[in-house]
């Protein structure tokens, strides 16, 4: 926050640098830096009557160490998934049931991270001659944290697949239906991610019917109005075809909103990546697919600078791959990468310092903690991995409010 001084209060200026003017008692330290909160979301056990459960962890942002503040439990026959809106206020969990969709809406004690669920917002369609909309699965809120778009959960024919888009009330979390929502996708619109500009909103799509499983069959593009949140038209050229056999994993766009980028999983063909003009319509990079024969999965991060790119090498131990990002979006594998060869990891994250990346070891239940080298990428762990319960699937990383 700027400030204007006048010559006549030079005095209040010193005091700004010291701890008084004309005074030699030292300096004022500067408060201590607030908190990081990171979300594990870890799956129900063996043992019959166990829930999903989402444990919270406060974030030392000097050291990285992680300490356990509370636990939420959640009970549903599919896979919950987590985002949180951009002042860190609100978390919202969808609970992707069959037939009774909702998501859940919390709010974030600012102190220790812990969410408590406030309200429910069903995902209902009241139509007699209308197919049940599929549940809300994967969840993306645009940057300004006016609304909250989610893709397709619930696969088979009979059932309206189509991309929610929600309205979000900035003071107290809660939800309402955008006119027209839910929107007509390609195929199942399984993943969504929204552009950092809040403009666009691109789709993972696979298979409705389920018969063709996880492959993906499509990517597509559509523009968001500002004003509503309503998808109006695709952009040019959507929906665009995978470059080489894939099987969905997530959408990571780069920092600048230049380039996109999506894994491919299963199919071990490294990981895909396309240009973004400003229609949004996307062009394959040169090069594309990166790092082909790599087992690339899972949504992936960019560090602050956009600079590098991690992702994870999927399970069988393989650890965590590093790329460098090029001035025309090409990745360029880091000399150092792979990192924590033996661990079989989830997508990882960073905080939004750009100094820790963790990751779920879904093999040893445990969370790793890694600081960033600023200047060449390199992962280097930090203290004994996190203990959990059980294997952490989904990781979410937020600044404190």
């Amino acid at each position: 926050m700027k400030k204007r001084l006048g010559p006549v209060i030079f005095c209040l200026l010193a005091l700004l640098a010291l701890s008084g003017c004309g005074s030699s008692s030292g300096t004022t330290p500067p408060p201590p830096p607030k908190p990081e909160f990171l979300y594990a979301m870890t799956p129900p056990g063996p043992t019959p009557g166990t829930s999903f459960q989402l444990t919270t962890y406060k974030v030392d942002t000097i050291s990285g160490a992680l300490s356990s503040s509370g636990t939420t439990k959640f009970s549903g026959p599919l896979v919950p998934q987590v985002t949180v809106d951009p002042s860190s206020k609100y978390l919202y969990i969808s609970f992707p049931s069959p037939g009774a969709g909702a998501i859940g809406i919390f709010t974030i004690d600012p102190s220790t991270g812990v969410p408590t669920q406030t309200s429910t917002f069903v995902v209902t369609q009241i139509c007699i001659s209308c197919p049940p909309i599929s549940g809300p699965g994967v969840l993306s809120l645009d940057p300004a944290g006016k609304f909250l778009f989610y893709g397709s959960s619930t696969l088979g024919t009979g059932v309206f697949e189509g991309i929610g888009a929600l309205g979000v009330n900035g003071a107290t979390g809660a939800l309402s239906g955008v006119t027209g929502s839910p929107f007509p996708g390609d195929d199942a619109p399984f993943f969504v991610r929204v552009h950092p500009s809040g403009h666009f909103l691109y789709t993972e799509n696979i298979d409705p019917t389920g018969a063709s499983g996880i492959t993906l069959q499509s990517v597509s593009g559509f523009a968001i109005d500002p004003n509503t949140g309503a998808l109006t038209v695709p952009v040019p050229g959507s929906p665009y075809s995978p470059q080489v056999s894939s099987t969905i994993g997530g959408l990571a766009v780069h920092p600048s909103g230049n380039y996109i980028y999506a894994t491919t999983g299963l199919s071990m063909n490294g990981i895909m990546g396309w240009s973004i003009d400003a229609a949004g319509a996307l062009t394959a990079l040169s090069n594309s697919p990166f790092q082909p024969g790599s087992a690339a999965s899972g949504v992936g991060s960019f560090d602050p600078t956009g600079n590098f790119f991690y992702v994870s090498g999927g399970g069988g131990g393989r650890g965590i791959m590093g790329f460098s990002v090029d001035a025309s979006g090409g990745l360029m594998p880091l000399s150092t990468s792979p990192f924590a060869l033996g661990a079989s990891v989830t997508s990882p994250v960073i905080d939004p310092t750009g100094k820790f990346l963790f990751a779920g070891d879904t093999l040893n239940k445990v969370i790793l903690t890694f600081s960033i080298d600023s200047a060449t990428g390199t992962l280097t762990p930090v203290g004994p991995a996190t203990q959990i319960a059980a294997p952490p699937f989904v990781l979410t990383i937020v600044k404190a409010p």
